[in-house]
């Protein structure tokens, strides 16, 4: 099958890498704008905040809190434009990368976000390139710094703008960026990596390159994961963890992402449970579900699939042992981190349709290795509430 492949065009990864970024931005513009998160300003990245401050004294700092809505890209677009930048840095987590993807869309390009937006706006597309965009996460977990598209809150769903310039021209992955991060933000960061990594393996546009990217991110991300929970200061466990979102963000640029993510976009929407929370508690019964239609379907080559990923999650034996085994390893790995059930956030009998209702009219839906239905999906969110 004819695939494509297309990524950042430049990647700095390693500890202390954040240094060269300044720099790096250099290649992009002479007219910066620093879109940043209140912890990167205060905590880890101050350092590199200062630095780009410091050879741009006049570049604008916007402070950036909270998942990025309608209102927040206009608050923060209006004053960029005025300030006529050219480039845009990001430092912080993937709400705050999504917020300077959107806002560079909007900076060439007339009208409104939701023009833009899939599935809830007119899904335009853009006529200019987005400004170019140097991302530096705070955060392991969306693999935004890698990804095409921004995801916008908006009425009733979260939903995205999607356009190949939207992919940032520099990533800097500097894990020590990450280091004491909190328990909640690592647990549910790094779920939504490891569901994005098996997502898009599974996903029906997956390719070679996405298998091997997709396979390599998974060795070691739950060990690291649960390594990190342990040890907040542990370089190695947070290097990994990195690395996995980083390749999480390149597999679903290119591959494409499954029923996980079509369910967490209305919940998130609706109820508002954080995206992360969301990943990590649907993807064990959203296994199970995919699993069982599988065996039903005879889906053979699906299942080889699952199969290897769970032993790149830690399973052993043939296929068949390996696969057996997966649904209670994800299931054990989000008790084990703490997640919270979907009732915490709200979740009742009567919200259950109308999510998954709105899950199968996405993308996502139509690239999950086998279709599942209304009652798949509302099953599914049941069991994990």
């Amino acid at each position: 099958m004819p695939y494509e492949f297309s990524t950042v065009g430049r990647i700095i990864v390693g500890a202390g890498s954040s240094a060269d970024a300044p720099a790096a931005l250099a290649e992009l513009g002479r007219r910066p704008a620093l879109v940043v998160s209140p912890r990167a300003a205060a905590g880890a990245a101050a350092g590199l905040v200062a630095a780009v401050r410091e050879r741009w004294p006049a570049a604008p700092l916007t402070a950036v809190s909270g998942e990025p809505t309608l209102a927040t890209i206009a608050a923060l677009v209006a004053p960029l434009r005025d300030a006529g930048v050219d480039c845009l840095v990001a430092i912080g987590g993937g709400s705050v990368l999504d917020s300077a993807k959107a806002a560079a869309a909007l900076l060439t390009n007339a009208g409104d976000l939701l023009e833009y937006l899939e599935v809830v706006g007119a899904g335009r597309a853009l006529a200019q390139p987005a400004l170019p965009l140097l991302a530096v996460p705070t955060t392991a977990g969306t693999g935004s710094e890698a990804t095409r598209n921004a995801v916008i809150a908006a009425p009733g769903t979260k939903a995205s703008i999607r356009h190949s310039s939207l992919v940032p021209r520099i990533a800097v992955v500097d894990a020590g960026l990450m280091l004491g991060l909190d328990a909640a933000t690592t647990a549910a960061g790094g779920m939504d990596a490891i569901t994005q990594l098996i997502e898009g393996y599974v996903a029906r546009r997956a390719s070679p390159i996405t298998d091997g990217l997709a396979l390599r991110g998974l060795q070691g991300a739950v060990v690291a994961l649960r390594r990190a929970m342990l040890a907040p200061a542990e370089l190695a466990a947070r290097a990994v963890l990195a690395e996995a979102a980083l390749l999480s963000g390149m597999v679903l640029a290119n591959a494409g992402l499954g029923a996980v993510h079509a369910l967490a976009g209305p919940l998130g929407g609706q109820i508002g449970v954080p995206h992360g929370v969301a990943c990590a508690a649907l993807l064990a019964p959203v296994t199970r579900m995919t699993l069982a239609a599988l065996r039903r379907t005879d889906g053979t080559a699906a299942l080889a699939r699952y199969a290897a990923v769970a032993r790149a999650c830690g399973a052993t034996g043939d296929d068949a042992a390996a696969v057996a085994q997966l649904e209670t390893l994800l299931a054990s790995l989000t008790s084990e981190l703490g997640i919270a059930r979907l009732g915490h956030y709200g979740l009742e009998e009567h919200h259950l349709q109308p999510i998954a209702a709105a899950a199968l009219r996405t993308s996502n839906a139509k690239n999950h290795p086998v279709a599942l239905d209304e009652a798949q999906l509302c099953a599914a969110l049941a069991a994990a509430r």
